[in-house]
């Protein structure tokens, strides 16, 4: 991959970490986001690099902090332009970074990310970072993620899992709740242009008429469908959906943290 020189990196002020759990929309919401002229947002980090790159930017921030003279004046001109550099070399995909190029706020795309939100506070504190988290009913998240291709089948992990995301949602809103939106999926679609005006405003972007035409214009991504027909191409037998049993309903029926998590839906907060 060749790293994108960024233009005007020194003024940038604003991070953006698109999380939430998996089957949550983080994929459509990257998407709409990265339609926006002045945004990129790069592609997601494989789940076992994430922790290990923050926690390595962290500590070399740190580092570089205590150092002075010339070498601490030429890491403050360079850091940020290095942090952005490692999220686009590490991503899982070979990605255009022409957008990262132009943009006036970069971000990034990983589910689960919000487990390491202190570490980016930290590694990316000079860049004013904010936290998108995508929260989606338990029940529908939970069911689309039976069907993901070369995924976990062990639904009592992934509702755990799913509650581990919650916590950490809840977690983040205590700490830093200026830097936390909720994105909800159902929510965009029963009234795109009231969403999109709060999540501009939030991350601080430009909002006219022909900006939100453009983002509005966005299809779905990555749906329940299109895991299906991708198990399809790679196993070469077709699958029917696969549906919550009677017992995993209850399951989520007990969770405090589901309930938590309808109820934050439900409120719209």
């Amino acid at each position: 991959m060749t790293l994108c020189w960024l233009r005007n990196w020194e003024t940038r002020v604003k991070f953006i970490q698109v999380c939430g759990y998996q089957r949550s929309g983080t994929s459509f919401l990257s998407k709409v986001l990265n339609s926006h002229p002045d945004i990129y947002i790069s592609g997601e980090l494989p789940r076992n690099m994430y922790g290990p790159s923050v926690s390595f930017l962290k500590k070399l921030v740190e580092d570089f902090d205590r150092i002075g003279g010339s070498e601490r004046k030429s890491w403050q001109l360079k850091k940020r332009q290095f942090n952005l550099d490692l999220f686009l070399s590490a991503s899982k995909y070979d990605e255009d970074c022409k957008g990262a190029r132009s943009a006036a706020i970069f971000g990034n795309k990983t589910p689960r990310a919000e487990r390491y939100y202190k570490f980016l506070l930290a590694a990316m504190r000079d860049m004013d970072p904010v936290f998108i988290y995508c929260l989606r009913d338990p029940d529908k998240t939970l069911e689309s993620k039976m069907n993901m291709f070369r995924t976990s089948r062990n639904f009592s992990y992934s509702l755990k899992d799913y509650e581990n995301s919650i916590k950490d949602l809840l977690e983040m809103r205590r700490v830093v709740p200026d830097r936390v939106y909720v994105f909800s999926i159902e929510n965009y679609n029963n009234d795109k242009e009231a969403e999109l005006n709060k999540l501009l405003r939030f991350v601080g972007a430009r909002f006219s008429a022909d900006v939100v035409d453009l983002l509005k214009a966005v299809p779905p991504r990555n749906t329940t469908s299109d895991q299906l027909k991708s198990r399809e191409r790679h196993e070469g037998v077709s699958f029917d959906k696969q549906l919550l049993t009677d017992d995993m309903k209850a399951k989520i029926e007990r969770s405090s943290l589901c309930s938590i998590a309808k109820e934050l839906l439900e409120s719209g907060s």
